[in-house]
């Protein structure tokens, strides 16, 4: 059941923020329902060899996820606080006999070799060796990484294919969040890399973000300029289920219909003579409180970030300074 769309105002940080918590919840529950098609995808991949297959079958059996599986370190399980930096580095140069990269010591024989043995091949104190079956195990199910990404990513297409959110052979869609995040950096004044932009959003949601960072100071004008109101707009256009599962607001709270034709940032002028142009108050003042910033120069430099006209950033700040010329109220 989709949750009940959200009205305007808000903030261009906190609709990030909705827009990136629905694309991560998104991504794990596709990812959950993969999961469940990779062991069948991989045994019939023929990339793994039976004893791989049954070393994974096993470790499914006790519970472990294929993230675990993935990155396994049960060595240290019951290692001591004090020795598991010990034990990490030490897995490590373990790992590079094991995988044949060690010139000169037998990959094949060195998964019998005893702690006794280890330590004297790789001059390490015998306190400091790790479990050397348990390491073992853990090097064999780290080889399942490869295999288990490349099903990973053939079961996730083979979802969204059968859902028609892909075509066969073809890259699915980009995420909604990836595309509003596209839409800011485009608009950035420095470099800011998408992960980045991601920490910051993610960050200030907890509100465990420091006040004033490069990141929020390019956030904080574009909110003032209206690019929030803009982006919501694009968004419904382009990404109108996922914007209404999200809870976006509406870009015209009084109707979802018609959001394509609505120009964010303009007023309509009404032609004629008598009675004033209608105007929008709000789009005044916010035009007018942008234009206080001292960023720009030219009212034309305003109205390109804005994209509006020219004229109407001379009229907003001109019925902002002179209120009673808009009215006709006399003295």
């Amino acid at each position: 059941m989709a949750i009940p769309a959200r009205k305007l105002p808000i903030h261009l940080s906190e609709m990030l923020a909705i827009v990136l918590r629905y694309d991560a919840d998104q991504k794990h529950a596709l990812k959950t329902e993969a999961d469940k098609l990779v062991p069948g995808l991989l045994r019939k991949s023929g990339a793994l060899t039976p004893e791989q297959l049954q070393l994974l079958d096993d470790a499914l059996a006790t519970g472990q996820t294929l993230d675990a599986i993935r990155t396994d370190r049960s060595y240290l399980t019951d290692a001591d606080e004090g020795v598991v930096d010990a034990f990490r580095s030490v897995a490590k140069l373990m790992f590079k006999v094991l995988g044949g990269l060690a010139a000169g010591l037998p990959a094949q024989d060195a998964r019998t070799w005893s702690s006794r043995k280890w330590a004297k091949v790789l001059k390490w104190k015998l306190s400091e060796i790790p479990e050397p079956a348990a390491v073992v195990r853990s090097f064999d199910l780290q080889q399942l990484a490869a295999p288990i990404v490349k099903c990973r990513r053939q079961a996730k297409n083979e979802i969204l294919t059968e859902r028609g959110e892909a075509a066969p052979d073809e890259l699915p869609r980009e995420s909604i969040w990836k595309y509003a995040a596209q839409k800011v950096n485009h608009l950035a004044t420095i470099d800011i890399s998408p992960h980045e932009l991601e920490r910051c959003i993610a960050r200030i949601a907890l509100n465990a973000h420091p006040e004033s960072t490069p990141i929020s100071r390019h956030l904080a004008p574009l909110q003032i300029e209206g690019f929030t109101e803009i982006l919501i707009g694009k968004l419904w256009e382009e990404y109108p289920e996922e914007s209404e599962a999200a809870g976006l607001p509406l870009p015209i709270p009084e109707q979802r219909n018609g959001i394509g034709g609505r120009q964010f940032g303009r007023r309509k002028r009404k032609r004629g003579r008598g009675r004033p142009a209608e105007y929008d108050e709000k789009l005044d003042k916010r035009i007018s409180d942008a234009w206080s910033t001292g960023h720009y120069k030219r009212y034309r430099d305003l109205a390109s970030k804005m994209r509006i006209e020219e004229w109407e950033v001379k009229t907003a700040t001109d019925r902002v300074r002179h209120p009673k010329k808009n009215t006709g109220a006399t003295e």
